[in-house]
């Protein structure tokens, strides 16, 4: 595999190393980890200057948009509102634009996904591409998630025979964006990599919705022993989408961002020249972040995403240490990626055409 361009800096949040003149986006969810960089800014006694909050539509009552107003107001000095609706993530390009102009005032832009959908991370991101500027991803993993163990099996003991639902209800529909989405290799059969949860109707609705002919399932291996139990817990949920199609398995730390990326690139090359590829984000934040990465490494991928009609009341809670993603100009650092790609069909030229000439010397 030739090497992956992931030059960027990964390390603990550090809030003294943030200008105060900087642009921060955050969104305001239901999730304690929602206010975790509010509140290390509260602590270190830090004002900013600039945010952009945003609240998700369809409205849902458990979104604790008072409270991060209020917090807000106080860890900057200009705060106002954004909207994404997750069933329509299309509109969400007027605020886009918005974000972008207004980026280009300030010396450092800080996106903050610890509360953000997954698709919305893949959105965002692809959004600002083209931002010349310092860019920082902040991400503050949840202390606990849910279920725990003796809420799983309880609900499986009540319902032996069913599927229930955990962490989110339904699934409204399979979307994606202009930008996401990819015309490459109509008439070819599909290739989907998905990450299974502990809602089985995601991963159903992606098959049901696109139909692919070869299955990639790429699980989490939980970073703590005791949570390793969710492993054989979510392939159990998951089960009946085996009734179609045999999916190849890949495990991988979903905090582990390089081996993430590089997993995405090694099943992206197996099926390139053969399968139109489908993406779908249904992972951990991180894993939308590879997303993200594979996306602009290889255009011709189309990313879709299952969105969930409500959420459970217990999903997780506290944060523990956030991690922070600094690139120095982002799109310098995105036009890496299409460089990498570019540097990837150059170096399968040459091989074909020494093949071709060993061939002709036979």
């Amino acid at each position: 595999m030739n090497s992956l361009p992931l030059d960027f800096v990964y390390r603990k949040m550090d809030i003294a190393s943030l200008p105060t003149k900087m642009l921060y986006v955050g969104a305001a969810g239901f999730e304690d980890r929602a206010f975790c960089f509010l509140s290390g800014a509260s602590e270190s006694h830090r004002v900013f200057d600039s945010c952009i909050a945003l609240e998700y539509r369809p409205y849902n009552n458990s979104n604790r948009k008072s409270e991060f107003n209020e917090t807000a107001s106080v860890a900057f000095s200009n705060l106002e509102w954004g909207i994404y609706d997750r069933f329509d993530p299309e509109a969400f390009a007027k605020t886009l634009d918005h974000i972008c102009a207004l980026s280009r005032s300030f010396s450092r832009l800080v996106v903050d996904i610890s509360a953000m959908s997954k698709m919305l991370v893949v959105v965002l991101l692809q959004g600002l591409r083209d931002l010349s500027i310092p860019l920082s991803v902040i991400y503050a993993p949840a202390r606990v998630y849910h279920p725990l163990k003796a809420d799983y099996e309880k609900r499986r003991l009540d319902f032996p025979d069913a599927y229930p639902d955990f962490l989110t209800t339904d699934v409204y529909t399979v979307v994606t964006t202009r930008k996401l989405s990819s015309i490459a290799m109509q008439g070819a059969p599909l290739a989907m990599t998905a990450y299974p949860n502990f809602n089985h109707l995601e991963l159903l609705a992606l098959v049901n919705e696109m139909s692919p002919n070869h299955l990639v399932l790429i699980e989490g291996v939980p970073f703590e022993n005791e949570n390793a139990w969710k492993l054989e817990a979510i392939r159990e949920i998951n089960r009946d989408v085996q009734k179609s199609l045999a999916p190849i398995r890949y495990t991988v730390d979903p905090l582990d961002l390089a081996s993430n990326v590089e997993i995405l690139e090694r099943i992206y090359t197996n099926v390139r020249d053969t399968h139109k590829i489908v993406l779908a984000p249904t992972g951990g934040k991180l894993q939308a972040l590879a997303t993200f990465f594979l996306k602009n490494m290889h255009p011709d991928i189309h990313v879709v995403c299952p969105v969930v009609s409500g959420f459970a009341r217990e999903y997780t809670e506290g944060w523990r240490d956030p991690i922070q993603i600094d690139f120095s100009n982002f799109r310098e650092w995105v036009g890496s990626l299409d460089r990498h790609r570019t540097r990837s069909l150059a170096q399968m030229e040459e091989i074909i055409r020494k093949l071709g000439q060993s061939s002709d010397a036979r």
